[in-house]
């Protein structure tokens, strides 16, 4: 498995990743992924094993954005049900504390439905508000960035 940044081809893919979470996600219009294919923040975990070869199988996105203002936000974040529990998603939450730290963010947040927020409460995000939106309420999960902050070492290639 490998993380790298989403490329045209990989839209469709990502699309139908999406739309298989539509449930924690809500929708995801394909021409906003397509946008942050084009300024280079949308990663993709691809199965890069020789079984998979040469499709490179899509198994999770994460799409987010690095502001001026010192923080990267996580908008959207999935893993294909048959690779969930295997940590994919600590990879991909790592590639973006690799990218938010190179772009000069100290601090990485995701507003999130609550059905997410066993993974945020188990890693080193904190809880830092409560959002109420019209159908439901939504977490502030925020990260400080620092030299050592990692879920773990992502394997990250550009």
């Amino acid at each position: 498995m490998e993380v790298r940044r989403a490329k045209k081809r990989d839209l469709k893919a990502v699309k139908k990743l999406a739309d298989e979470h539509r449930h924690e996600l809500g929708f995801v219009r394909s021409a906003s992924l397509e946008e942050a294919i084009n300024e280079r923040r949308l990663l993709v975990a691809v199965d890069s094993s020789p079984v998979s070869r040469p499709s490179f199988r899509i198994i999770g996105f994460v799409h987010f954005r690095c502001c001026k203002d010192g923080h990267a936000t996580i908008y959207e974040i999935a893993v294909t049900s048959q690779w969930r529990g295997r940590g994919f998603d600590k990879v991909l939450i790592n590639a973006i504390i690799e990218e938010a730290k190179k772009h000069g963010c100290q601090t990485l947040c995701s507003h999130i439905d609550f059905t997410a927020n066993g993974f945020y409460c188990h890693s080193v995000f904190k809880r830092i508000a409560v959002e109420d939106e019209k159908r439901h309420s939504l977490a502030i999960w925020e990260l400080l960035l620092n030299s050592s902050s990692s879920l773990n070492h992502p394997n990250f290639l550009d």
